[in-house]
């Protein structure tokens, strides 16, 4: 049986620029930051939580205490609220996509490096159908490895298994190549990145899920 993962922001849906935006704007008037690094790939976890404790140790010397990231959580999610439902668009395929492979009977799971809410906020906004799938979150952990472990281990149980026949991730950005290759799984590379991804040495790459024929060819499933 084979598992097969999705990231979010920029593989499910095309929400890295307004996550980007509202993320920067809550540390700006939480945090009263001037300058911040949006790069996220100069971060040691590009999570949710890890860019907030980086940016907290940059900024004060210290991590934030529990309730000032539930604050940060908070106005970020306000702040996501507020957008216009273009911000959430799907990528073109990607809820069909997400559909088949249930319906093929792969062991199907989300791991991204968002909270919870804002994670629920991206799939619903973006019509992508996640109610019956098992989300691993950055409100389970900090690190990105960590949480992709975690929607393994669901899907294990879930499905009754001790192990799969392979694990694909659906990603799109640099660090999914590390974690990947640190999990020793199968990266995809998905959406507007593809073109860095294959100078990453990433050998399956497709711009959105429109051709599910091609991919599934591709991937020989």
């Amino acid at each position: 049986m084979e598992a097969i993962i999705f990231d979010i922001d920029g593989t499910l849906t095309e929400t890295n620029e307004v996550d980007t935006t509202c993320y920067l704007r809550a540390a700006r008037e939480l945090l009263a930051m001037t300058t911040i690094d949006p790069n996220w790939n100069n971060y040691p976890h590009a999570t949710d939580p890890g860019v907030l404790e980086e940016l907290y140790r940059r900024h004060r010397g210290t991590a934030p205490t529990a309730l000032e990231q539930a604050a940060f959580e908070e106005r970020f999610l306000a702040l996501l609220k507020e957008q216009p439902d273009h911000a959430y668009l799907a990528l073109p395929g990607a809820a069909a996509f997400l559909s088949l492979m249930c319906r093929a009977g792969h062991a199907v799971g989300i791991a991204t490096g968002c909270w919870h809410s804002s994670a629920r906020l991206k799939l619903d906004r973006g019509h992508i159908p996640f109610e019956e799938i098992p989300l691993a979150t950055a409100s389970e952990a900090s690190g990105r490895e960590e949480i992709m472990r975690i929607a393994h281990d669901r899907l294990l149980q879930r499905h009754a298994q001790t192990s799969f026949d392979r694990v694909l991730y659906f990603g799109d950005a640099p660090w999914d190549v590390e974690a990947t290759s640190q999990l020793g799984w199968e990266l995809v590379g998905i959406g507007r990145n593809v073109s860095l991804l294959r100078k990453l040495h990433v050998a399956q790459t497709f711009a959105d899920y429109e051709d599910h024929k091609a991919i599934l060819k591709a991937l020989r499933l």
